[in-house]
């Protein structure tokens, strides 16, 4: 081998090191984003998901109040509510 092959062969090693430190760094923040994206999000919490009235007699006004709270650090935001 001669030196011109050597030289060669050090700058290709030299810039495939480079290289996998270079992806290796922006998993790591690709990963730290995701993980503080996350952290921001709403979460719901709703003290119960459904509520059976039993039978009741055709015409009669019923209501319901369930309780409803965010318990993430992002806004939450109900666009729609319906009954079943």
């Amino acid at each position: 081998m001669n030196t011109i092959n050597v030289a060669k062969a050090k700058d290709t090693k030299t810039s495939l090191l480079a290289f996998i430190i270079l992806i290796s760094l922006l998993l790591v923040f690709y990963s730290y984003t995701l993980a503080v994206a996350q952290d921001r999000q709403p979460r719901i919490a709703i003290s119960a998901e459904t509520f059976d009235f039993g039978k009741v007699p055709q015409g009669k006004k019923l209501t319901h109040r369930f309780k409803v709270k965010n318990i993430g650090k992002g806004e939450l935001v109900i666009e729609k509510a319906v009954p079943s």
